[in-house]
Order: C-alpha cells, then structure tokens, then sequence
C-alpha cells in the first residue's frame, strides 16, 4: 500500500531544543520509529540554521515553552532561509491562540506532550507536506490559517499577534524588527483587506480563522 511505503522512507529530523526541554518519552518515541535518521540536535537558533544550510532535512521539531518572546520570529526566520523545511511545534501549552501565532509564523505542525502519541503520524504527515495539530479544532484551524492567502507569511504573524491585543512595540520586540517596519506592515494588512483600524484587522482575522482562546485571555 502507498502508505506503508512512505513509513519506509527515512525521516531526517533535526531537533531545536533552545530551552532543554528533552525528555526521556520524547526520546523513546523517537528511538521507536525505525525510518528515523536524527541529523542532530542543537541548543541554539544560529545552529539550527547552520544545519539547515548544510544538511537535507525534512522536519524539524522545535521544543518551546514560549518563554523566548522572540520564538516566533526565528521560527519564521528559519523557514524564510529553508522554504522546503517542514516545521513542527512540541509545546506544553495548546491554546488556539498559541496554534495561530505557531502557523502564522510558519510551523507545519503542532503537538503538546499530552499528544506525544501521535509524535510519528505528525512527523510524518508534515514530512509528506500535509498540516498537522494534535487536536482536531487545531487542525481545521491550521488548514484556514495555511490557506489565507491574501495576506503573506509575515502579514498573517503580524495579523494574528494583533488580534491577540500586542501593540505595534511588542510585536516588534517578538519579531526582533523595528516598530516602523510593523506600522508599515500593519497599514499594508489594513489596505489588504479594506479595513481602517487594528479592530478591522483583528475582526478580519477571527472571521478567517475563527480562533478563540480558550483560556479566556488574548494572550500568546
């Protein structure tokens, strides 16, 4: 059958672990998928993309516990420098806004530790060039995120970090650029879809994507 097939291919995986999270399950399930060849497994942003320029890999699994403000803006760097890179997020939290601002930025793919058992298939369905989250109202929210298309990659980050409530400010700190260069951005979404304010864009965005927090705090 086609799919036992793909199970056969071997996996190149790298692992982006900046805050060690590792854990001993992480590693078993990963010791228990035999079509794995881990590349390496690196503590730093400017490895990970030392690796990806030298080495053919086709899933990277990034371990975030969202303390860097800055993740998203190097998962989207990092993707910017590897198009063809499939991106996958192990976070402890699961949020729809943690998952929006995750796809937005350009991950793939999306699992909490809850989920661990479903590492393989995800690795894997992202590996193949499919979109994957742990739950089912997460994959339907990655499948409308992926395709809202009006907007690019970095307008649909910038988009959703607006409807989560940052300022032009702290999406510039996140993102490590300056806040001109958000404002610009910003009027460039608003102008996109013929809004006037950043409620228009934050409307906007809910009625695309139809995220909801379910913490009850737009936070990300």
């Amino acid at each position: 059958m086609e799919a036992s097939q793909s199970t056969q291919t071997q996996l190149r995986l790298l692992i982006i672990d900046p805050h060690g999270l590792i854990f001993d399950d992480l590693r078993a399930q990963l010791g228990a998928m035999p079509d794995l060849q881990l590349i390496a497994e690196t503590t730093t942003w400017t490895a990970a993309q030392a690796y990806c320029t030298g080495h053919q890999i086709d899933v990277a699994l990034v371990l975030s516990n969202w303390s860097d403000s800055k993740t998203l803006g190097r998962i989207q760097a990092l993707v910017h420098q590897a198009p063809e890179l499939r991106l996958v997020v192990l976070n402890i939290h699961m949020t729809d806004l943690r998952v929006a601002a995750a796809f937005a930025a350009g991950a793939r793919g999306y699992m909490n530790q809850e989920s661990l058992r479903d590492l393989p298939h995800i690795l894997r369905l992202v590996a193949e060039g499919g979109v994957a989250c742990c739950s089912s109202s997460g994959n339907e929210l990655a499948r409308r995120i992926v395709q809202t298309r009006a907007l690019s990659p970095r307008e649909r980050l910038i988009a959703a970090q607006v409807a989560a409530g940052q300022t032009n400010s702290e999406i510039a700190s996140t993102l490590g650029l300056k806040t001109a260069t958000i404002d610009t951005h910003v009027e460039r979404i608003l102008r996109k879809i013929g809004g006037r304010t950043r409620v228009d864009i934050a409307t906007w965005w809910l009625q695309h994507v139809g995220l909801s927090d379910e913490e009850g705090e737009p936070q990300l």
